[in-house]
C-alpha cells in the first residue's frame, strides 16, 4: 500500500510535473526514463540486508525490491546483489573483495 497525503491528488501532481518537464524541453520518452530511474532508486531504498551467518550479509529473500530495481535499470540482478554486499579493495599488487555485514550496509545507507 502506498502512503497518502491528505489533500494531495497524486495524478494531478504527476500531470503538473510532466507539463513542467515539457516546458523545459524534456520530451515524453526522456520523462519516462527519468521516472524509471527514480522508481528504481526508491525501490533500492526499501532493500533489507540481513547477516548471512558468516562475515557478510545478504539481501533478504522476502524482498522483491532489488529485482524490480534491476529490471527498471536494465542491469544484472546477481551482479548487483553481490556488489551491494561486498566491497572491492585494490592494492598495488592485487584486487580483493571483502564482504560487508548488515551493520556496514546500514552505515552506508545513512
Amino acid at each position: 500500500m502506498c502512503p497518502t497525503i491528505n489533500n494531495v491528488n497524486d495524478a494531478e501532481e504527476l500531470e503538473n510535473t510532466r507539463e513542467a518537464f515539457q516546458l523545459l524541453g524534456i520530451n515524453s520518452q526522456t520523462q519516462i526514463m527519468m521516472f524509471q530511474i527514480w522508481s528504481a532508486v526508491l525501490h533500492m531504498g526499501n532493500l533489507h540486508f540481513v547477516d548471512d551467518g558468516n562475515e557478510g550479509c545478504k539481501i533478504s529473500d522476502a524482498n522483491k525490491h532489488l529485482e524490480k530495481s534491476c529490471e527498471m535499470l536494465g542491469i544484472d540482478l546477481e551482479q548487483t546483489a553481490m556488489w551491494l554486499c561486498y566491497r572491492k579493495i585494490q592494492t598495488m599488487n592485487e584486487i580483493m573483495t571483502k564482504p560487508l555485514n548488515a551493520a556496514d550496509v546500514s552505515a552506508i545507507e545513512t
